[in-house]
């Protein structure tokens, strides 16, 4: 493995996590990762939006923190929080690779706390909003944030567009409404349009698009928690809500314009899903194991009451260790064909953290290129081994567009990310 020296080109650079906790950086056409940091054990890398920068949550033996290196190795930076408790568990950069928002415990009421923070360090910090859960996204510019905190039902419930540079009481520039069940809302790639769910007068949950010059707002009953993404490119919204009442994200996926007129891409039982950015295609996750394997999966439960409280989706656990297997799907948004890309074992981490809040984490850690062309997996390999008692190793995965190319192994690894340039 090189030593800690800086590639000069981050086009189609991974960030990664060794399974030592080493924080990695490998482009594709380098026969091994460089090492950016090892003096903790990281989590969660992410380029800034400029590939300048790369953050990474940081534990060490009685500390830890957010912490950002400069890849050309120009500046030294200040640790953006270091803690040794109320630990951030998920970042996302701003527009401007200049400032961070992060999620955290916000203590002594089982709370988050969602803050700010520049480069110029921890001092810079201040509390944007607290509730659980909280789920947000930057505006295109970086002006603004979209965010959604509490469940629906909750009094202290938001959805509303502020200002995260203003004064607290010039923070709000636009109340939306009550949230409804859904997790994390978007914004199209252009700024002038936005998308969440609500619970209309008639007690309906339903999918909202609205936007300035708009005459009248774009409604779509659900059923169940609506988990939604805008497409990178157009103004096309796509989402994933059950095909009958039940307290999940999960159900076919489905993609729908301005127009208001949805289609459904496919009826199969989509648990995650992710657009290329170039908007040409979708990649979407499905059970490969046995069915029953679906009341094993985070937040599954039936509900009688579509008004009901959210409740916030738990880890899944496994029967008598039988490890659950995932296919990968890549759409055709434009003709509706679909092919199967590739079944794996998905980490424990994807499975508990990334696959039950794809919404925010697509925002955050792309799984695609930026070209479009490949998509990054974290699957464990080594299933005879583990039928023998031995512990099977996190890989990296690299699958192709093209149904022609096959998957290449990349290595051990964990929680990979591209860089966006």
């Amino acid at each position: 493995m090189q030593e800690p020296s800086r590639p000069t080109g981050m086009h189609n650079a991974l960030a990664y996590v060794g399974i030592d906790g080493r924080l990695l950086l490998r482009r594709l056409d380098d026969a091994e990762p460089v090492v950016v940091a090892a003096d903790r054990f990281y989590q969660f890398p992410a380029f800034s939006p400029n590939g300048r920068y790369l953050a990474a949550i940081g534990g060490g033996r009685a500390d830890g923190g957010l912490f950002v290196f400069a890849l050309d190795g120009s500046e030294s930076l200040p640790p953006l929080l270091e803690s040794r408790g109320g630990l951030p568990f998920y970042f996302y950069w701003a527009p401007d690779s200049f400032h961070l928002t992060y999620l955290a415990g916000l203590p002594p009421r089982q709370e988050l706390g969602l803050r700010l923070v520049s480069l110029r360090g921890e001092e810079t910090a201040r509390l944007l909003a607290h509730g659980r859960p909280c789920f947000w996204q930057w505006s295109p510019s970086g002006a603004h944030i979209l965010l959604r905190q509490g469940f629906a039902g909750d009094r202290e419930g938001q959805l509303a567009f502020i200002d995260p540079f203003a004064t607290e009481d010039l923070r709000v520039e636009r109340d939306l409404e009550a949230p409804g069940l859904f997790q994390s809302p978007g914004i199209s790639p252009n700024g002038r349009h936005w998308a969440y769910a609500r619970i209309n007068m008639g007690g309906t949950p339903e999918i909202v698009i609205d936007g300035l010059h708009m005459e009248e707002a774009v409604c779509v009953p659900h059923h169940g928690v609506a988990a939604l993404a805008w497409s990178p490119t157009r103004d096309q919204l796509a989402w994933i809500a059950p095909a009958a009442p039940a307290r999940a994200s999960y159900g076919p996926l489905r993609v729908m314009g301005l127009d208001g007129q949805p289609r459904e891409l496919t009826r199969a039982m989509v648990l995650a899903f992710f657009w290329s950015p170039d908007g040409d295609r979708i990649a979407y996750f499905t059970l490969a194991t046995a069915r029953e394997d679906f009341l094993r999966l985070p937040g599954v439960r039936p509900v009688s009451d579509p008004g009901g409280r959210q409740t916030e989706p738990q880890a899944p656990a496994t029967r008598d260790g039988a490890p659950i297997f995932l296919n990968l799907w890549i759409a055709d948004v434009s003709s509706g064909k679909t092919r199967l890309a590739y079944t794996f074992r998905p980490t424990d981490v994807f499975i508990g953290r990334v696959l039950p809040f794809f919404d925010q984490y697509a925002h955050s850690h792309p799984i695609w290129s930026p070209d479009s062309r490949h998509l990054i997996l974290n699957e464990l390999i080594g299933r005879k081994a583990a039928e023998r008692g031995s512990r099977p190793r996190a890989s990296l995965t690299l699958i192709s567009a093209d149904p022609r190319q096959p998957p290449r192994n990349l290595g051990p690894g964990l929680m990979p990310a591209w860089c966006r340039i």
